[in-house]
C-alpha cells in the first residue's frame, strides 16, 4: 500500500494511533457482528492532513475500508474456531492464536501427546460401547484399530454386556494378584500367591484361578467363594435389578479395554521393606516368579500408573466400582483373608529366617558376617526346627558347618605374603605360614566347636551298628544262595527287599535285643529332643531298618516316601525319617539327594535348583519329612554304604504306611542260614572241641 506508507511519513503520530486502533484484536472481536467498522473519532478529525493531499483522499479511503475488512474476516475466522471447539469438546486438538506484525493472526496447532493416557482437561467423555463392537475391534488389524478408536482414547467406556465385562475382569484379577505376590518376600524360594476375585453389582465376576502353582487349599477356596457368589446373585437377582447404578468405567489402554480404576487398586498395595541381608536373593527369587508365570499382558498391567482419566473413573458418582475379594496364601501353605494377619505371618516367616540366617549360615539380619562362635543347644534346636519347617530338612551339627569355613578363611588371608623356607610334611611341600595357620584353625575349632557331636551316635556305638548290619547282609544272601531264591529276589521278602538296582532294604531283628537300646529306646537315643520338637512329646517309633547301596549302584529315582494326609490343605509333619549313615558319606559312595520344600502342596516335583546333598560323618543323623521328595545317588566305589534309619509319628496321628512296612505282601525268608565258616575257623573250632574233650576226661 504505498499510499498508506506516504501517510505514515508525513504524519506518523496519527496515522500509528490509527493503525493500532485498527488492529486491536478485543476491538476486532467486539465489532465483528455490525455491519460496518466505526472509524476513530481522532481519525476523522485529523487536522494534520493538508490540503495536497485531498485529492488523494478517495482513493485513501478505499484503501483503509478494504484493509478494514481484510482484518475483520481474520478475526471471524478465529472465533468461529473457538465455538467450534466449545461446542464438540475436541480438547485434544486445540489451538492457540499467535499475534505477530502488521495484525497478521497465524494459528498454531499444538502437537498430539505422545502417550494416550494423559489428559489436557479435567473431564472426559463417556462412550456406551457394545459386545460386538469389542468383537469386531478384536478381529481388526491394529493399525486400523489406531485409526478407529482414535476418537475414544482418551474417552470412558461403558460396557453393557456383563460377559465382556467378566473377560476384562480376569486380566484384571490377573494383574492385582502378580502385583500381591511380587510385593511381599518369598520363604524358601516360594513366593506368596494371592487368590483375586473381581464382581460388580450387575453380576459380571472373574473366574479365572489367579494361583499359578494352584495349591489346594487356595483352590478349594476359589471353589467355595464361587459357589456362594452364584447363590447371592441368584437370590438377589431382583434387587440388583432394580438398582439404577452403572456398572464401572473402562478405558482403551494400547489397543486394549482395561478397567479405568485399575491403577488405584495397584496403588493401594504396597510393598514390603525386608531390612535384612536377602534383599538381593528375594529380588532374584521374584525374577524367576516372573518367569515361571504366564507371560500375557498382565505383566505389563502391573506397572499402570495413576492419571486423570482413571481418577474420573475412581470418582464417578453414578459409575460403580468393581469389589475386590483377596485371599493370601503363604510359602508355608496357611491362607489369610485378613491384610493384616497376612502381613503378621510375613514377619513371622522373615524372623525364622533371621534365626536359620544367624545360627546356620552365620549372617546377620543385614548380611554382615558374623564372628566365629559356638551355638547353644536351644539356638541350634530353633535354628534347626526353623529350617525343618521351612526347608523339610534337619542335618545335625549343620549349625557348625559355617563355623569351621569361616575359620578357614579367616587364618588363611596371611597364606602367601610372607615367604618362609618351605618344610617336607608326609613328602608335600609346605610353607611354614600355612603350618601356622593350619595349628592356628585347629587349636580355634577345639576352643568353638563342641568336643562332643550333640544328638548324634559315638564312635562305638557306629561300629556296633555297622557289624551287625553287614552280617545281617552276609546271613540272608547266604540263605538266598542255599535255598536258590534268586529269582524271587525282586519281589522282595519280609526282611530284605530290592529298593533299585543294588539297593536293599533290610531289616534286623536283632535291633529289639536291649544291647541296641541306644536306637529304639524314646528316653535315651540321642536325637529325641530333635524329634519330639517337630513331632510333640508323644513321638513314637514306628519302623526301623538299614538301607545298603552296594558298589556299582545306579541312581534311584526321584520319589517320596508318602502322601499328605490331606490334599484340601497343608498339614504339620505327621512322620519324619531318621537317616544314621554308618560310613563317612561323600560325593562318590551314594550320599542322599533331597529337594528342598518339596513337602508342600503344590510344590512336589524336582526341582534342580533346590538340591542339597549332605556329606555328614558317620553316627551323625538327617532327619527329613515323611513328605520331602528325595533320591539316593549312585555308589560309584569299591565298598558298600549302610544307612540306618528309624520312622517316627505322633502317637495321636492316624498315620500308617501298609504300602512300604507291610510284611503280608512278601514272602516269609524263613530262618536264616549261618554262615559258611572258612577252612581255619573250622580248625580252630574242632581245636577248641578237642581241648574241651580231654580236659573232660581229666575230671
Amino acid at each position: 500500500m504505498p499510499c498508506m506508507m506516504k501517510m505514515l511519513t508525513r504524519s506518523r503520530g496519527k496515522r500509528f494511533t490509527w493503525k493500532q486502533t485498527l488492529c486491536d484484536d478485543d476491538k476486532l472481536s467486539d465489532c465483528s457482528s455490525a455491519n460496518g467498522v466505526e472509524k476513530s473519532a481522532d481519525a476523522t478529525s485529523d487536522t494534520s492532513i493538508t490540503d495536497s493531499d485531498s485529492k488523494n483522499w478517495c482513493s485513501i479511503a478505499d484503501e483503509l475500508e478494504e484493509y478494514i475488512a481484510d482484518k475483520r474476516r481474520g478475526a471471524d475466522k478465529v472465533l468461529n474456531l473457538h465455538k467450534k471447539v466449545d461446542s464438540t469438546g475436541n480438547v485434544g486438538n486445540c489451538n492457540s492464536v499467535k499475534k505477530i506484525k502488521r495484525g497478521i493472526v497465524k494459528i498454531k496447532v499444538k502437537p498430539k501427546p505422545k502417550t494416550d493416557h494423559i489428559l489436557t482437561d479435567t473431564t472426559a467423555s463417556i462412550v456406551t460401547i457394545t459386545a460386538q463392537q469389542i468383537r469386531q475391534t478384536n478381529k481388526t488389524p491394529k493399525q486400523k484399530n489406531d485409526n478407529k478408536n482414535s476418537s475414544h482414547k482418551l474417552s470412558l467406556l461403558n460396557i453393557p454386556s456383563a460377559t465382556e465385562r467378566s473377560k476384562i475382569y480376569n486380566d484384571t484379577a490377573l494383574a492385582i494378584a502378580r502385583k500381591e505376590s511380587i510385593s511381599l518376600p518369598s520363604n524358601g524360594s516360594r513366593p506368596w500367591q494371592c487368590q483375586v476375585i473381581i464382581r460388580d453389582c450387575l453380576g459380571a465376576t472373574s473366574d479365572v484361578d489367579t494361583t499359578w502353582t494352584s495349591p489346594a487349599c487356595a483352590t478349594t477356596a476359589f471353589q467355595a467363594s464361587r459357589k456362594k457368589l452364584v447363590t447371592n446373585n441368584s437370590a438377589n437377582g431382583a434387587k440388583t435389578r432394580i438398582k439404577t447404578m452403572h456398572p464401572p468405567l473402562f478405558r482403551w489402554y494400547r489397543n486394549k479395554i482395561e478397567l479405568a480404576v485399575l491403577p488405584h487398586f495397584l496403588n493401594m498395595i504396597d510393598v514390603v521393606d525386608v531390612n535384612c541381608g536377602k534383599l538381593k536373593k528375594i529380588r532374584v527369587v521374584q525374577d524367576k516368579i516372573l518367569e515361571q508365570m504366564d507371560e500375557s499382558k498382565a505383566t505389563d498391567m502391573t506397572e499402570r500408573k495413576v492419571t486423570l482419566l482413571s481418577t474420573q473413573a475412581w470418582e464417578e458418582v453414578n459409575y460403580a466400582i468393581p469389589e475386590v475379594e483377596r485371599r493370601w496364601v503363604s510359602p508355608d501353605q496357611v491362607m489369610f483373608q485378613s491384610r493384616a494377619k497376612m502381613l503378621q505371618h510375613v514377619e513371622l516367616l522373615l524372623e525364622r529366617d533371621t534365626v536359620i540366617d544367624r545360627a546356620l549360615h552365620g549372617c546377620g539380619k543385614r548380611g554382615d558376617l558374623l564372628r566365629p562362635i559356638k551355638a547353644t543347644r536351644s539356638n541350634a534346636l530353633k535354628a534347626g526346627h526353623s529350617r525343618f519347617l521351612r526347608d523339610g530338612l534337619w542335618v545335625i551339627g549343620q549349625e557348625n558347618d559355617w563355623l569351621i569355613e569361616r575359620l578357614e578363611e579367616t587364618y588363611t588371608k596371611g597364606i602367601g605374603k610372607t615367604q618362609y623356607a618351605p618344610i617336607v610334611i608326609d613328602d608335600v611341600k609346605v610353607s611354614q605360614v600355612e603350618v601356622e595357620a593350619l595349628r592356628t584353625i585347629r587349636e580355634r575349632e577345639e576352643d568353638i566347636l563342641p568336643k562332643e557331636k550333640p544328638w548324634s551316635l559315638t564312635d562305638e556305638q557306629t561300629l556296633l551298628c555297622y557289624n551287625a548290619v553287614m552280617d545281617q547282609y552276609e546271613q540272608v544272601m547266604n540263605t538266598i544262595k542255599a535255598r536258590a531264591l534268586h529269582h524271587e529276589l525282586e519281589d522282595g521278602f519280609d526282611v530284605f527287599r530290592e529298593r533299585g538296582r543294588g539297593r536293599f532294604d533290610m531289616q534286623l531283628p536283632v535291633f529289639d535285643t536291649p544291647e541296641y537300646n541306644f536306637l529304639t529306646n524314646l528316653k535315651t537315643a540321642a536325637w529325641m529332643a530333635v524329634v519330639k520338637t517337630i513331632l510333640g512329646d508323644d513321638a513314637t517309633l514306628v519302623h526301623k531298618g538299614a538301607f545298603l547301596s552296594m558298589p556299582g549302584s545306579e541312581t534311584q529315582v526321584y520319589h517320596q516316601d508318602g502322601v499328605h494326609l490331606t490334599t484340601k490343605c497343608q498339614r504339620p509333619c505327621h512322620a519324619i525319617n531318621v537317616f544314621i549313615p554308618l560310613v563317612d558319606l561323600t560325593g562318590k559312595n551314594g550320599p542322599t539327594e533331597f529337594c528342598l520344600g518339596t513337602h508342600m502342596l503344590g510344590y512336589e516335583y524336582y526341582t534342580k535348583d533346590m538340591v542339597e546333598i549332605p556329606e555328614v560323618s558317620a553316627g551323625t543323623p538327617v532327619m527329613f519329612d515323611y513328605r520331602l521328595g528325595h533320591r539316593g545317588l549312585g555308589n560309584t566305589t569299591s565298598h558298600c554304604r549302610p544307612i540306618v534309619y528309624l520312622t517316627y509319628t505322633s502317637a495321636s496321628n492316624e498315620f500308617r504306611d501298609s504300602v512300604n512296612f507291610s510284611n503280608k505282601r512278601y514272602r516269609n525268608l524263613g530262618d536264616l542260614v549261618e554262615k559258611p565258616m572258612s577252612r581255619e575257623e573250622r580248625a580252630l573250632k574242632r581245636m577248641r572241641e578237642s581241648d574241651g574233650k580231654i580236659e573232660m576226661t581229666i575230671t
